[in-house]
């Protein structure tokens, strides 16, 4: 039985890191990420389509992003930095061996060399050195959806003008259009960060800050710009208030709901995050709306959450816990509260079970949630659940 939809939206931002150094907050922040993230990402899909299945995920890349990974140098940083990566694991099984290390720990070293040796192949030889262009032909395929977000990831709210949120916005919309020749849908707002248009002021004593002054809704500058949707967390959902409503399918007439000629009792406006609203700061919706696909809390922490969620799964790869030297990992999380001398080392093999089974429980959750949903109301749901990719 269809009872609804299901959208996995993946938010892709890094802040300018090029030439600024290597680590922890330099270019190896973004190799990392296209070798762990975005080259596996593209593998993944693209194996889906393969085996004749559209992904149909939607995900954001935020032109300063785009603007790294589409940089002239980039290339070969990458390529060094994954060289880097095989040179360490061999010094490493040499080392090892030296020192009496266990055999699987000396194994593991075989397992990275050939992990960052085929990262380097993929992004070489499958997406010619361009993660940006293997998403485009993913979405000229209908495969994906690519949003945009904000230029330089800016906190809309607070940015102290409305012309620097419409740079934001405008900047956004032209990155777009040179990477993927098409005019954007929706958006990623930084920080998932929503502002209704109201008189804002800073408790600030500067001019002009500290004077009220009337500022323009988010919604409304992504309006202007052709934008349709972004997205919200569900708290913000749950504090908003209704206004009105469309009377049709389109947008052509809005009733007010302290209008003298329509009657609201039967309206029943639950702030639920299956449905998707449409946003505006006043009755004045021609000034411009958009959509929000608002996140599921409790279904995102599934896969959110290293206490409630998967992440904390014992056989899983422990992030943080790495190799004095090389920086390779080869531990498991073992037990998300224990301290990092009492990690056990890490077993590939261990994790497929595991993933199999939170997979189908993820399935199941989202199928129940949206079952539910609709033989309580008759409505079909929208499941969104959207992560850092």
């Amino acid at each position: 039985m269809h009872s609804g939809n299901y959208v996995l939206i993946l938010h892709t931002h890094l802040p300018w890191v090029l030439h600024h150094g290597n680590w922890p907050h330099g270019v190896d922040w973004l190799t990392e990420a296209v070798a762990e993230c975005y080259v596996p990402l593209l593998n993944v899909l693209n194996d889906c389509m393969a085996e004749g299945i559209l992904p149909k995920v939607t995900l954001d890349i935020s032109p300063v992003l785009c603007e790294q990974l589409e940089h002239p140098d980039f290339k070969s940083i990458f390529v060094e930095y994954c060289n880097s990566k095989i040179k360490s694991a061999q010094e490493d099984r040499k080392n090892f061996t030296q020192w009496g290390y266990d055999s699987h720990h000396i194994w593991l070293t075989n397992y990275w060399e050939e992990w960052y040796t085929n990262k380097k192949e993929d992004f070489l030889n499958k997406y010619n050195a361009s993660v940006i262009n293997g998403l485009k032909e993913l979405q000229d395929k209908g495969a994906i959806e690519i949003m945009t977000c904000g230029a330089t990831h800016g906190y809309l709210p607070l940015l102290g003008y409305d012309k620097s949120v419409n740079l934001q916005i405008s900047t956004a919309v032209k990155n777009y259009k040179k990477y993927f020749g098409i005019e954007p849908r929706g958006i990623w707002l930084p920080e998932c960060a929503y502002r209704p248009s109201y008189e804002w002021q800073t408790y600030i004593p500067v001019e002009p800050f500290h004077t009220k002054k009337l500022r323009t809704g988010v919604e409304q500058v992504l309006a202007a710009y052709g934008i349709k949707y972004f997205v919200t967390d569900e708290k913000l959902l749950k504090e908003l208030n209704p206004i009105g409503k469309y009377l049709e399918n389109g947008k052509e007439h809005f009733a007010p709901m302290n209008s003298p000629n329509y009657y609201f009792e039967d309206w029943n406006f639950d702030r639920n995050p299956l449905n998707i609203y449409e946003v505006s700061s006043s009755e004045k919706v021609e000034y411009g709306t958009a959509a929000i696909f608002t996140r599921h809390h409790d279904i995102s922490m599934q896969v959110w959450s290293g206490e409630v969620g998967y992440p904390g799964e014992p056989d899983y790869l422990d992030f943080h816990k790495k190799s004095v030297g090389s920086m390779l990992r080869y531990w498991r999380v073992t037990d998300n509260k224990a301290d990092m001398m009492y990690k056990t080392l890490y077993h590939p093999d261990w994790t497929r079970d595991k993933i199999d089974h939170q997979a189908m429980h993820f399935i199941h959750h989202i199928e129940n949630t949206s079952n539910y949903y609709h033989n309580k109301t008759g409505k079909f749901s929208t499941v969104t659940t959207p992560f850092d990719t």
